[in-house]
């Protein structure tokens, strides 16, 4: 197990990807509408098998930021069988995502109002194939959805910066914030963080012929 993951004891101490998802998940959570998220996990081996999209603690939603850590830790006990593996990859997470972004979307539309998904993911950087992440989340651009990848640890972060670029007809949804230059912040962390989702969900909207003035249900996703 890396040791990003690790935590000598479980009682307070919190490992990287715990505070990364406690200090930027929480500035997130607050905006979900219901304080209900899905989280899944990527590259888990379960008896050999290397998975690379799975639902993370025994329930299909969790509440809150507690929820959160509380199923984060359940991954790691020897009940789950679980162990983190190689290679990397984020692609089955994000198309995952889009298809849940478009089914609460096709739900909204019936209650007559709006809905928007953010999928935050963290991970330490070192995944298999930019290009092919990168197509994905071309293609994933027509969601209703953001993406607000946090890297932890001292990784070379430069793909996801690559990433971080792509563009699809004037409108970007990748988002990355190196957690170890604005753990420090909390108030950058919020900023950064919100200030870029807002203009990538106006910009949705917008560019699908939605006006303003609907009710917008949020859902924040979880990924690590």
């Amino acid at each position: 197990m890396g040791n990003l993951h690790y935590a000598s004891s479980w009682g307070d101490d919190k490992n990287e990807y715990e505070r990364a998802l406690h200090d930027v998940g929480s500035v997130l959570a607050k905006h979900d509408t219901e304080q209900r998220h899905p989280f899944w996990g990527f590259s888990g081996k379960f008896q050999g098998q290397i998975r690379q999209s799975f639902q993370c603690g025994p329930n299909a939603e969790v509440q809150g930021i507690d929820g959160i850590q509380s199923a984060y830790r359940s991954m790691f006990t020897s009940r789950s069988g679980m162990s983190m593996s190689e290679p990397t990859t984020i692609t089955d997470v994000i198309k995952t995502a889009a298809h849940y972004a478009k089914k609460k979307s096709e739900q909204a539309r019936y209650e007559k109002c709006l809905s928007y998904t953010v999928l935050m993911i963290i991970t330490d950087g070192k995944l298999e194939d930019f290009t092919k992440e990168g197509r994905t989340i071309y293609d994933a651009n027509d969601a209703p959805m953001s993406i607000v990848a946090v890297g932890v640890g001292s990784a070379d972060f430069t793909g996801m910066r690559y990433l971080n670029d792509i563009d699809r007809n004037g409108r970007k949804m990748f988002n990355f914030l190196p957690y170890d230059v604005l753990k420090s912040n909390p108030r950058m962390i919020e900023k950064v963080t919100m200030e870029k989702v807002s203009e990538q969900l106006v910009q949705y909207f917008t560019s699908h012929g939605i006006k303003p003035g609907k009710k917008v249900a949020k859902d924040i996703v979880f990924s690590f």
